[in-house]
């Protein structure tokens, strides 16, 4: 078989990166989920829009993590008459074909974000987070933010190589890509505008915190046994 096909795993804990986005010497160690802080500082809740001011945020890193064979390229195509809407065609890297021929499956839809620090397109539905509870297991909480642009930002083999993904689809083509390369993950910083869950009015005490990878199941991958993954945190 000459396809390979790319596999996803949402990091938890600590892990090393050969190479991270942004930094330019020496290796690093990053913490992911585990991270975690509540906001209650009405300034810095205020930065998500005056509304948040009296809120209470749950903050946290995240990692997505392309352990396949193959690459996860999504080919983004606006829609016509809907400037901020576009399809999403997944392309399957094929050893035997030139990418021009790779065979390309549906995956879903993109959105343009226009929100302050973003302005570009967002894959949708490709993460979810969720907060429950550890006594009955109810889920309690989700966050606003559920769509990404995927980006090659943390080398986390040795091997991998140099990114390939290295921004975020130009807003003015007709036709661009996103994805995340074999070895490489794609990271959002704990303050990302929408990355927080509302725990104001939540009983003290251990809730999961859950990541989930493609909850829609709309992207062919090697394996789907690792897309979720929780660590234990606690409100006091």
């Amino acid at each position: 078989m000459s396809q390979r096909l790319a596999e996803l795993r949402p990091l938890k804990g600590r892990h090393r990166t050969y190479k991270y986005y942004g930094e330019k010497t020496g290796l690093h160690f990053k913490t992911f989920l585990d991270d975690y802080k509540v906001i209650k500082k009405p300034d810095e809740l205020a930065k998500e829009g005056e509304k948040h001011r009296n809120h209470e945020h749950l903050i946290f890193s995240n990692c997505v993590a392309n352990i396949g064979d193959g690459v996860l390229l999504l080919e983004i195509t606006k829609r016509k008459g809907n400037p901020d809407r576009a399809k999403v065609e997944q392309l399957i890297e094929d050893d035997a074909r030139p990418p021009a021929e790779w065979k390309r499956r549906p995956a879903g839809s993109a959105l343009f974000d226009r929100t302050p620090g973003h302005m570009h397109w967002h894959f949708s539905n490709f993460l979810q987070y969720n907060l429950r509870s550890v006594k009955t297991g109810r889920l309690v909480g989700t966050a606003l933010k559920q769509s990404f642009c995927l980006e090659d930002v943390a080398q986390l083999r040795n091997d991998a190589g140099r990114r390939r993904f290295i921004n975020c689809p130009d807003s003015a083509a007709k036709t661009s890509e996103m994805g995340i390369k074999p070895g490489w993950g794609d990271v959002y910083w704990a303050g990302v505008r929408e990355q927080f869950i509302e725990v104001k009015g939540l009983p003290l005490g251990a809730y999961w915190l859950e990541c989930v990878v493609d909850p829609k199941n709309r992207l062919k991958l090697k394996s789907q046994r690792n897309l979720k993954t929780r660590v234990r945190i606690t409100l006091q």
